[in-house]
């Protein structure tokens, strides 16, 4: 985002540009294109399609964007209005464009005067009563039936008004080289009409027209000749701005007006913005030198100003006046009713919050989707889980009943091991009995003895075997304790898996959502 200082000097940017022909705007009589819009389907517009896409973006941004498009809705405005527009055509205008900046151009003083706030309306009809005056001091009303002389930005004052030869300026770079410049005793010459313009309450000098961005206008700032330069010099602007802060008037600059010719010219530009508030401080400021009588009217009339400051409200006579404040303001500003300023900033409000209910539901819809994604894979993922409780519940019980089953075969097998030890043993007890007894008897013959080895031997056999029968008995039991083991890893290896398993279904699943 920019700041609101920021976006106006890329708007006065671009506006140069487009009116010094570096940005095309116009193709042919009926054709026209947006210079900026590159990457759009569609470039190439008729004037109202065109000026309703320029309104259309400038309104609802305060980004680069927006300021281009403001730019050319401006430039539009002043430069590409048609010449005459049938009847027929007005109805097929877009509503906020009749209703909107152009209300400047309105068919009666009713609909151009109406403004809501009685700050506004006093200063109306005092602006109102406020009649521009001639160089000459005069009255100069143009009658009905007759045009004003057309503007050339070319043309001089100096064959105007032969009355007052000295009172023509320093402003248009008039009177004979070496001759000290004199300040211009009005900045009102009538309101010269364009030839690419009719406009009709521009036409009229009814004082309801303002210059947008707000603006004020100093005259008879005191000045100092320069004897090597042969220009005057004057007080720097920031001074001069600081005083009227000082005041109250939180004007943003304060801008001397020179010329190439003479220097400093006397006057200034003060530009207190495009709000309201600017618009509040500027009537403070013509105020204020109103109540002091060095108001716009005072100034007209003043035939010796001596070193007072005049200033007032830049207006319609200000706009149109052949000199560098009239140059100045015409490149700096356009001119606006009060009561089109609020009708543009009421379409523009109407638009930001229709941008912002279609923001909302679309908000609102991907919520929704969103939410009933959220419960279908909430719902899967729970539907998931008890799949897998019951697979572990089903697998551990199973294991369970192997191990018990394992436990009762190992503890029979050991029993009879025990029973078949104890069984040799009194065997083995029974033979050295008979042994004992043979040798105290010693009338064993030798049949005798060789059964009774034989009988030894064969016990001696059936012990080895029986050591063979419990080394083959311990040997299975480390086998089953193996393969227990193994089975045991297996099924920690089959959990794992399919824990895996699940755990890729669910990062599917979610990143399907995702996508969708």
């Amino acid at each position: 985002m920019y700041s609101r200082r920021e976006l106006d000097d890329l708007e006065y940017r671009y506006y140069s540009e487009m009116k010094d022909g570096t940005r095309k705007v116009k193709i042919s009589d009926s054709l026209f294109r947006c210079p900026f819009c590159y990457f759009h389907r569609k470039r190439d517009y008729n004037f109202d399609d065109l000026l309703r896409h320029a309104y259309n973006i400038s309104g609802s941004s305060r980004t680069k964007d927006g300021a281009r498009h403001l730019a050319l809705e401006r430039y539009m405005k002043k430069y590409l209005r048609p010449l005459e527009r049938p009847s027929s055509d007005v109805s097929s205008l877009p509503t906020e464009v009749l209703t909107g900046s152009w209300i400047t151009a309105g068919s009666s003083s009713s609909a151009a005067g109406e403004v809501n706030s009685s700050l506004v309306k006093s200063s109306s009809q005092r602006i109102a009563e406020a009649e521009p005056m001639s160089v000459s001091g005069e009255d100069d009303p143009v009658p009905s039936g007759e045009e004003r002389q057309m503007f050339s930005p070319n043309s001089s004052l100096s064959n105007q008004d032969s009355t007052y030869p000295s009172k023509r300026a320093c402003l248009t770079a008039g009177g004979k080289e070496g001759e000290e410049p004199v300040q211009q005793s009005g900045l009102s010459h009538g309101a010269p009409r364009y030839p690419q313009r009719r406009d009709t309450l521009a036409a009229r000098n009814d004082g309801l027209m303002f210059v947008h961005p707000w603006k004020g206008i100093l005259a008879n700032i005191s000045r100092i000749y320069n004897d090597k330069t042969g220009k005057f010099a004057g007080e720097s602007g920031s001074k001069i701005r600081e005083e009227f802060v000082s005041k109250g008037f939180n004007p943003h600059k304060v801008e001397p007006l020179w010329n190439g010719r003479v220097g400093f010219t006397g006057f200034a530009i003060v530009y207190f913005g495009k709000d309201w508030e600017a618009y509040r401080n500027a009537t403070m400021f013509e105020k204020h030198f109103e109540v002091n009588q060095c108001g716009k009217r005072d100034y007209d009339y003043a035939r010796d100003r001596g070193e007072e400051l005049y200033g007032w409200i830049a207006k319609r006579e200000d706009y149109y006046s052949r000199t560098v404040v009239g140059d100045h303001l015409r490149k700096q500003g356009d001119l606006v009713t009060v009561s089109g300023k609020e009708a543009e900033q009421q379409r523009r409000a109407f638009t930001l919050v229709s941008n912002l209910e279609n923001t909302l539901e679309t908000k609102s819809t991907n919520l929704e989707e969103i939410e009933s994604k959220y419960k279908e894979t909430s719902t899967e993922l729970q539907r998931s889980m008890k799949e897998k409780d019951e697979m572990i519940n089903a697998h551990n019980e199973k294991m369970s009943s192997m191990q018990q089953k394992a436990r009762d075969y190992l503890a029979s097998v050991k029993n009879e091991h025990e029973k078949a030890a104890q069984h040799l043993e009194a065997q083995r007890k029974e033979f050295e009995e008979r042994e004992r007894y043979l040798d105290k008897c010693q009338s064993l013959n030798k049949t005798e003895r060789r059964k009774l080895q034989w009988q030894k031997q064969k016990n001696l056999m059936a012990t080895e075997e029986q050591n063979k029968a419990d080394e083959e008995m311990t040997r299975l039991a480390k086998q089953q304790q193996r393969e227990k083991d193994e089975l045991r890893e297996r099924v920690k290896k089959l959990e794992k898996k399919l824990d895996d398993e699940l755990a890729r279904e669910l990062e599917i699943e979610r990143m399907r959502v995702g996508c969708r």
